[in-house]
């Protein structure tokens, strides 16, 4: 079989191809999306050309559709056939082998030069070298007269080595004195940022007399026909980005002097908070971080991702309810009030009374998105009276029962709080996030979801994207002083849990939100690049070290406004599909 592109880079997490020019690969295409391939063969006589197409059905398993040898003089071999292709972990990965796969497929070609009907069918065994990422191929493959010429049955090897991000070597053969027995060997560029892939080989038969020697070009690439139709798109931390929301500065105050506030930021800090509150940030903390800000946003932009900006508000602006009175905050955190799930925007029930109006600057961009195709949601507008919280809440030592400020009377909970892997996402009950909410996003979302609570040992919890942070598909990184790896939830075994180094000393103001941890608050751009503060010189030898791409940025002077790079941010749009990474 004339098949699809094998090459796929072990951090590209699900971009679909199924062969190098015969080979049939390990590559699945992902549910819900779609691969197109054209191959085309050219001879110093001849030409021909085989097209393809698949759809991913999940389960790891795909559906093919293939037009063969189309050519010019006419072949007797022309058909059209259809199947599938399915694939299986052999072993989890170690440290000689990685990505150990059985993959077996098979087709049924019509001939459609009146051949009748014949079968196709394939398994083999890949796996990549640990110390070289050299993807190694052996399996059988066999095939009917009615698309081979004859009845055929081969042994198949490949090897593919990669020599940067985009492009790699690769060679096949087949055994056997018929069509299929060739030697093919070629380069493959893959573009990752846009899912398009080019392979150009040269193809020498084992027995001249069968087929003659020529080219092989090979061009395709895949998409997401549900992820086109929506202005919202994104399931996990990792898949390449593509739009994205970027808070503000302006207006910004200090929050309001309040239990459910005070007792979550450091507690060097605490008197000044309660002190200043409602007060706007003074300009000598404001231009630094908006410095900064502007930094980030054009590195986005350069990358070629779409940088939205939600409406300022003025966080003096006091409002009430019937039962309390206070001010704002600011919008330089969109992460916490908003869950993007696939096509839906959660506005979410944040806890502190000063953000209850925050979601006003972002209705206009909401009203696109949702004018675009995406679902809105809002959760339960929470009354927040002063019997959701514990008034004689202290933090808890270390050894103590962990304890929350939060009660149970009504579900709340900060966006901030879930990290999202595709169908399953998980949570750290904390001081922002209480059981009844996590309880109502689990029912919402319903069982296309598994929601997994994970417990932290920080004393004052709140938001989880400084203690596990997703970086890609089976790739963890984890806080040692918040998480107990003993205690991770079993569904992890089998992924790679990173543990993050201990935070450098960076400048930046003495007042702040946020702990010494806000150096794993990094942003995912693609799976390979990730958006990290440039003083943390540990996280970005790490990250080397685990084989991503580190973009150092200034960022220090947004802490006291309440994050990092993952925390400014709102995902609106990433290039990919809901899938399982743990099934």
């Amino acid at each position: 079989m004339k098949a699809l592109l094998t090459v796929l880079l072990f951090s590209i997490p699900c971009w679909s191809q199924q062969a190098i020019v015969n080979l049939p690969s390990a590559d699945i295409t992902p549910e819900g999306r779609h691969f197109l391939m054209n191959e085309s063969f050219i001879g110093s006589k001849e030409w021909s050309s085989v097209n393809f197409y698949t759809y991913g059905v999940g389960n790891d398993t795909e559906f093919c559709a293939t037009l063969y040898d189309l050519a010019s003089p006419p072949r007797r071999s022309f058909a059209a056939a259809l199947g599938y292709k399915s694939q299986f972990d052999l072993a989890e990965d170690g440290e000689v082998w990685r990505e150990l796969k059985l993959t077996h497929g098979l087709m049924l070609p019509v001939n459609l030069r009146g051949g009748g009907v014949g079968a196709y069918g394939y398994v083999h065994a890949s796996g990549r070298l640990s110390s070289t990422d050299t993807r190694l191929t052996l399996g059988l493959a066999g095939g009917t007269s009615q698309l081979f010429g004859q009845n055929t049955l081969c042994v198949m090897t490949a090897v593919e080595h990669p020599l940067t991000e985009e492009v790699s070597l690769v060679a096949e053969w087949f055994s056997g004195r018929h069509e299929l027995g060739n030697l093919i060997t070629g380069v493959v560029y893959h573009n990752h940022e846009h899912d398009f892939m080019v392979v150009g080989s040269y193809k020498i038969p084992n027995h001249p007399g069968v087929t003659s020697p020529g080219f092989v070009l090979e061009f395709g690439g895949s998409f997401d026909m549900e992820a086109t139709l929506s202005a919202v798109n994104s399931y996990n931390e990792w898949d390449p980005l593509e739009e994205i929301i970027v808070g503000r500065l302006e207006g910004a105050v200090i929050p309001s002097n309040h239990i459910s506030v005070n007792i979550s930021v450091p507690r060097r800090v605490r008197p000044l908070f309660s002190l200043f509150s409602g007060m706007r940030y003074p300009q000598f903390m404001i231009r630094p971080a908006q410095r900064e800000l502007e930094i980030f946003i054009s590195t986005l932009q350069s990358l070629g991702v779409v940088v939205r900006r939600p409406d300022a508000l003025d966080g003096r602006t006091a409002f009430s309810t019937p039962v309390w009175r206070s001010r704002g905050f600011c919008t330089a955190c969109p992460r916490d009030g908003f869950l993007v799930v696939g096509d839906e925007i959660i506005e979410t029930p944040m806890p502190w009374r000063c953000r209850y109006f925050e979601g006003l600057a972002y209705k206009r961009l909401f009203r696109e998105y949702y004018e675009g195709g995406a679902r809105w949601t809002v959760a339960p507008r929470p009354r927040l009276a002063d019997d959701l919280f514990d008034s004689s809440y202290e933090v808890p030592r270390a050894g103590e029962p962990m304890r929350y400020v939060l009660t149970e009377v009504e579900p709340v909970f900060d966006a901030a709080d879930f990290a999202r892997c595709g169908r399953d996402l998980f949570v750290t009950r904390s001081n922002v996030t209480n059981q009844k909410g996590i309880d109502w996003l689990r029912r919402h979302l319903g069982d296309r979801y598994r929601i997994h609570e994970i417990q932290s040992k920080c004393r004052q919890p709140m938001h989880i994207d400084s203690t596990f942070i997703p970086l890609a598909p089976g790739k963890v990184m984890v806080n040692p002083e918040f998480i107990d790896l003993e205690r991770l939830p079993p569904i992890l075994k089998g992924w790679d849990v990173l543990v993050a180094p201990q935070p450098d000393r960076a400048p930046g103001q003495i007042i702040s939100l946020c702990s010494a941890w806000l150096s794993m608050n990094v942003l995912v751009v693609n799976p390979r690049q990730v958006i990290v503060e440039r003083h943390q010189k540990g996280m970005i030898a790490a990250l080397k070290q685990w084989g991503f791409e580190p973009i150092p940025l200034p960022f220090t002077h947004y802490a006291p406004f309440g994050g990092s790079f993952h925390c400014a941010t709102l995902d609106i749009r990433r290039r990919g599909v809901l899938e399982s990474y743990f099934d």
